[in-house]
């Protein structure tokens, strides 16, 4: 008898402790974004960036939750370093094809004008100097920039 109400009294005693651990879950999406700060700061500040601590928000997230999201986060920044430097190596469509200022104005204007086709005459003063298909990619390219500028 004496075992069985001590065990109910334990029980009682533990009851608001494990309701507390229960209701307060560490939020790993927070955690996350405080270290995807903490990741961007450091890569900002490059060899004077200062030893990481663990932030606030992840106070309570366990050490295999936290690997997993160190992972994702370097996973992240090295696909971003891996497409900048890419995109800053390779050259844009531009630059290969070379497009004069009077061949991307010549462009523009027949891109903008209310004809529903391109002034071939017009166009071989401006952009005579290259092929067909180089053209072709050339109105491409000064249409992506229009549309991009709005």
């Amino acid at each position: 008898m004496r075992i069985r109400t001590a065990a109910v009294t334990v029980a009682l005693l533990l009851a608001p402790l494990t309701a507390a651990c229960s209701s307060s879950e560490p939020n790993t999406a927070a955690c996350k974004t405080a270290m995807a700060k903490q990741l961007d700061d450091a890569v900002k500040a490059g060899d004077k960036a200062e030893t990481g601590t663990r932030p606030a928000a992840c106070e309570g997230v366990d050490a295999k939750t936290l690997e997993r999201i160190t992972g994702e986060l370097l996973e992240d920044q090295v696909g971003k370093a891996v497409e900048d430097g890419l995109s800053s190596a390779l050259p844009s469509a531009s630059d290969a094809l070379d497009i004069t200022d009077d061949c991307r104005a010549w462009i523009e204007s027949e891109l903008q004008d209310d004809s529903s086709s391109l002034d071939a005459s017009s166009g071989e003063d401006a952009c005579g100097y290259m092929t067909q298909d180089e053209l072709g990619k050339a109105i491409d390219q000064v249409t992506e920039d229009l549309m991009s500028q709005g």
